[in-house]
C-alpha cells in the first residue's frame, strides 16, 4: 500500500464504505467511470482484486478487507480522512484520547527522557516517525 497514491486509497475506501461505485463517485464528488478506473489502478498496483460484485453491490475481497484498516490510517496521516476521536476509536485506530494539556506534559516527559538518552525512549520516538 506504500506505493498506492493517496487518491487511490480514498477511492478503494469510499467504495468499501458504500459498496457501490455509484455510491461513493457520489460522495467523492467523482464519475462513476473516473472512480472505476481509480480501483482497477489499485488493483493493479497491489496485483490482486480488491472488490467482487454481489447482489447487493461490490463487496470487498479477503484482500480488499484486509487493506480497509491500513488504508484508513493511511488517509488519517495524509490528513485525507477528517475522524472524531469517537470514530477513530471505533475503527481501532486509537486506543485512548488523551487531552492536548495531557499531551503535551507526555510529550515533556519524553523529550527530557529522550535529552537524557534513553535508549527505549529514542527507539519509540524513531518508530513513530518511520514510514510504514
Amino acid at each position: 500500500m506504500r506505493d498506492l497514491d493517496w487518491s487511490l486509497i480514498r477511492s478503494f475506501l469510499a467504495v468499501a464504505e458504500t459498496g457501490s461505485l455509484s455510491a461513493a463517485a457520489r460522495r467523492l464528488g467523482l464519475s462513476q467511470p473516473t472512480l472505476g478506473r481509480q480501483v482497477r489502478a489499485a488493483e493493479a498496483a497491489l496485483g490482486t482484486p480488491l472488490f467482487t460484485r454481489a447482489a447487493r453491490g461490490l463487496v470487498p475481497t479477503e484482500a480488499g478487507a484486509a487493506l480497509i484498516g491500513p488504508a484508513r490510517t493511511k488517509m488519517l496521516l495524509l490528513g485525507g480522512a477528517k475522524l472524531t476521536a469517537a470514530e477513530a476509536h471505533d475503527f481501532g485506530l486509537v486506543d485512548r484520547v488523551v487531552t492536548r494539556d495531557a499531551l503535551e506534559d507526555e510529550i515533556a516527559h519524553l523529550a527530557a527522557d529522550a535529552e537524557a538518552g534513553d535508549p527505549e525512549v529514542l527507539k519509540g520516538i524513531k518508530a513513530l516517525c518511520a514510514p510504514d
